[in-house]
């Protein structure tokens, strides 16, 4: 999972992210928890839009589409 952390990082670096954090299941909660969570926050959905074609987030995309074994993910405004 360190990879995946490592390569996470360059997602920060995209201009239209104000806030990056990545973080992982506590050791001893449930196996069916998953693994990893990235948590990025974008001024409005036009910048979630950007996040989502930059070709950082797209590089990233394709290494993680290989290695997981599932995804769930949530878009909400404040």
């Amino acid at each position: 999972m360190s990879k995946t952390i490592e390569l996470s990082q360059a997602l920060r670096d995209i201009p239209s992210v104000i806030n990056f954090e990545v973080v992982t299941n506590c050791e001893g909660t449930p196996d069916n928890n998953y693994d990893l969570s990235l948590i990025i926050d974008v001024e409005d959905v036009e910048s979630l839009n950007e996040y989502q074609k930059h070709p950082k987030h797209l590089e990233f995309g394709k290494f993680i589409s290989e290695v997981r074994e599932g995804r769930a993910c949530i878009d909400f405004e404040i």
